[in-house]
């Protein structure tokens, strides 16, 4: 992960890889949050 942007030189002109990419992640810590609080909630239960 030294230079992602190596991988896609194709792509490195493109203004869309780039938000793109932060929704991806922002629906992963999204995905991990809502997982986690569902555990906590079981374990009030």
């Amino acid at each position: 992960m030294a230079a992602p942007n190596s991988q896609l030189p194709a792509v490195s002109g493109n203004p869309n890889i780039v938000p793109k990419k932060e929704d991806e992640e922002e629906q992963d810590a999204f995905a991990i949050e809502r997982e986690r609080l569902a555990r906590e909630c079981k374990a009030i239960e």
